[in-house]
């Protein structure tokens, strides 16, 4: 066989099996199928990405790359706002602590535990060249004090060398015993605060104040402490010279 007749007798076998001309009706129910079909924004972007390019083309790898990259900055971008919205915010100040400044020269009493000079008061002046952590739990509830109290225990075993943690409650709220159990069994050492200090102003919730090995106050946070943690980055920054 010849080509022109396999060619002639291939059409023939093609036309017999075309189904005809396509009603009008058909193609305009067709054409309305994309345009009736919800496509969500992320796809929309992601085709324009990735999709195929001009004439059906594979899309670039490099596109691919840039939207890989896209993705990650944005997902990090969240992780950072995640993390920094949950950080609480040291404040200027609290009370007669004032960050930049040297710690007032506080006598706080009833001390419970061993000072190298055997006195029954502490201040930071009795510590120098130590980091200084000052937790006053103010009137916060027994749970709250001992919340707090596990995070400074959690933070003392991995806190710079030379760090004293002394918990500083008010005769109008004392600390619950297991508590303080729990505080001097690591190392920490509790006091009581100075005659007057509950009348003006008020303790209100509880706050945490953080000196220097010079004495300065270096953070100070009220009612939302760091946790273990940040409390561990604190310190550290605090030792740098």
């Amino acid at each position: 066989m010849t080509d022109a007749a396999f060619d002639r007798r291939l059409r023939d076998w093609l036309d017999g099996r075309d189904p005809g001309p396509v009603p009008a009706s058909l193609r305009e129910s067709a054409a309305s199928v994309p345009l009736q079909t919800p496509v969500p924004a992320v796809s929309r972007v992601w085709q324009a990405i990735v999709g195929p390019g001009a004439a059906g083309r594979p899309g670039s790898p490099a596109r691919l790359v840039l939207a890989l990259v896209l993705l990650g900055l944005l997902v990090a971008a969240v992780a950072t706002l995640v993390t920094v919205g949950s950080t609480p915010a040291p404040l200027t100040g609290w009370r007669d602590y004032v960050v930049g400044q040297p710690a007032p020269d506080l006598d706080f009493g009833s001390v419970a535990g061993t000072l190298p000079r055997g006195d029954s008061t502490i201040s930071v002046d009795d510590l120098p060249g130590a980091l200084v952590v000052l937790y006053f739990p103010g009137e916060a509830t027994a749970e709250r004090t001992a919340a707090d109290a596990r995070a400074l225990i959690q933070a003392s075993g991995h806190a710079p060398n030379a760090t004293a943690f002394v918990v500083i409650a008010a005769e109008s709220a004392p600390i619950a015993p297991d508590t303080v159990s729990l505080i001097h069994d690591a190392g920490m050492l509790t006091a009581a605060t100075p005659a007057g200090w509950d009348a003006d102003p008020p303790i209100g919730g509880p706050a945490l104040v953080i000196t220097g090995r010079g004495g300065v106050v270096e953070y100070v946070f009220a009612s939302e402490l760091p946790d273990a943690d940040q409390l561990v980055g604190d310190l550290d920054r605090a030792s740098l010279p």
